[in-house]
């Protein structure tokens, strides 16, 4: 960032983007790709057994609790994501003299 060239620091910035956002994307679909056979293994069957009742489902195996925790925090993240970004769109101005645009 000492070279004061507004080219190098853009490259260098977007090389450390790339970097986080795929090891970012590779956590993420690592996480999540079990998930949906998890949710429907867990999914309660149709039959002619059982009543209409709150207890009538088995509760849900812990393989579906894990997945939907998992889905919960990929939802928070991509809301600190966001605000991540609002705030360094936000430094732009300081360190470029302008903002985004």
């Amino acid at each position: 960032l000492a070279s004061g060239s507004v080219q190098v620091i853009c490259a260098v910035l977007m090389e450390l983007n790339n970097v986080a956002a795929n090891q970012l994307r590779n956590a993420l679909a690592t996480r999540l790709a079990p998930g949906p056979g998890r949710l429907l293994s867990a999914a309660p069957t149709t039959s002619g057994e059982g009543g209409t009742g709150a207890n009538s489902h088995p509760p849900p195996s812990p393989a579906a609790l894990e997945h939907a925790v998992a889905l919960n925090n990929c939802d928070v993240a991509a809301e600190y994501l966001v605000k991540l970004k609002a705030e360094l769109d936000g430094m732009l101005g300081d360190l470029f003299g302008g903002g985004p645009g």
